[in-house]
């Protein structure tokens, strides 16, 4: 068939897809959740220490951009982007995905100007255009009073957003929410333990490691309240339409916070029924042994060589030991495909670079649309 003869038949192909968009058939979804690493230490005020170069910020996004590709997701939660417009837009673009994002830590800034230089931190939701993925609006679960907008930033400390969002699959809306909770490791259940290997390195002062546990536990406690705060949100969404929770929790799949969240929420965590994959399992996706990244995270020292002070000191002492910190969870209305991909996922090298300090998780999902949560 010559030129000439081709071109109606494109023009009415194209008119076909314009009328009647493609979706995405039989309400089967591949989710995929990744904590990308900002790759600063948060040491400082007119900008933060940075423990890589360009050059390996950018080896790493290929890396992660390569394994996203061949796994081929259609929905991906995104968490510690930085900045979070122009990552999560070159990510979507990458990726043929449409994206949207939250502001979620970036001190005093106009547009991209404004101390921490370097920092303006978020969330975002990146989803195959057919999806027709839209923001819904912003959740803050804990934080000072502030603003946290493209445009404008201006707050003092630390901040935790819930990014909700909305697709359509097969014709049925489904809420999502990615969520990026206050950061511990895990406290050691032995509290003679902590205080000696606190003791033990460098010049850690009784004072110094005090300091250290005190902000340690009250760090927990932000998280659990984080977890309720969420709750509560959750409860104003519609019971009808089904939602996918997915992100970086920073606890334990037995952590009392993370108890807390399945049993009031009612929620299923797509990994525990996975053989390894239950509260002590060995499916990590926070791993210092497989991960060369998380040395970094393991340094007594910060991004410009200075020994690190109070709790990022002790925090450093436990970043050691295996987690799985990172989920995806499922409510009445979505469920695991069956027979399809649950697990962890973007821990490959490429060209020598793994794309992050965490571990991703991946699940193939089938939404229905006759129940929602209860």
């Amino acid at each position: 068939m010559g030129p000439m003869k081709r071109g109606p038949l494109l023009l009415l192909l194209l008119f076909a897809i314009m009328v009647n968009p493609p979706q995405v058939r039989g309400g089967a979804l591949r989710v995929i959740t990744i904590n990308v690493w900002s790759g600063l230490d948060y040491n400082g005020f007119a900008r933060m220490g940075e423990y890589e170069s360009a050059e390996a910020r950018g080896s790493r996004f290929h890396s992660l951009v390569t394994q996203l590709r061949s796994l081929a997701p259609d929905v991906v939660f995104v968490q510690e982007a930085n900045p979070v417009g122009p990552y999560s837009t070159r990510l979507a673009s990458a990726l043929d995905m449409v994206e949207i994002h939250q502001v979620v830590n970036a001190g005093l800034k106009i547009g991209p100007l404004g101390p921490p230089l370097n920092l303006k931190e978020g969330v975002s939701i990146l989803a195959r255009p057919e999806l027709s993925l839209r923001k819904t609006g912003s959740w803050k679960l804990s934080g000072s009073p502030g603003i946290h907008t493209d445009i404008l930033t201006l707050h003092a400390d630390e901040t935790i957003i819930v990014l909700p969002g909305r697709i359509t699959v097969d014709g049925q809306p489904v809420n999502l929410l990615n969520v990026h909770l206050v950061a511990t490791p895990r406290l050691p259940d032995d509290a003679d333990e902590l205080r000696a290997r606190g003791l033990a390195h460098a010049d850690a002062s009784e004072a110094e490691v005090h300091e250290g546990i005190l902000k340690w536990r009250q760090r927990e406690e932000r998280r659990v309240q984080e977890v309720r705060n969420l709750l509560e949100r959750i409860r104003g969404l519609p019971p009808a339409v089904p939602l996918i929770v997915a992100g970086d929790f920073n606890a334990d799949a037995d952590a009392d916070e993370m108890g807390l969240f399945r049993e009031q929420g009612g929620f299923r965590d797509v990994m525990e029924d996975l053989p390894g994959a239950g509260p002590k399992g060995e499916v990590w996706t926070w791993d210092p042994v497989l991960n060369d990244n998380i040395a970094f995270s393991m340094n007594q020292v910060d991004a410009r060589g200075r020994v690190r002070k109070g709790f990022d000191y002790m925090a450093s002492l436990f970043v050691d030991r295996r987690r799985r910190i990172d989920y995806i969870f499922l409510g009445p209305g979505v469920a695991p495909a069956p027979g399809g991909a649950r697990g962890v996922v973007l821990g490959d090298k490429v060209d020598g670079f793994q794309p992050s300090d965490h571990f991703g998780v991946m699940a193939d999902l089938v939404v229905g649309s006759s129940t929602g949560r209860q």
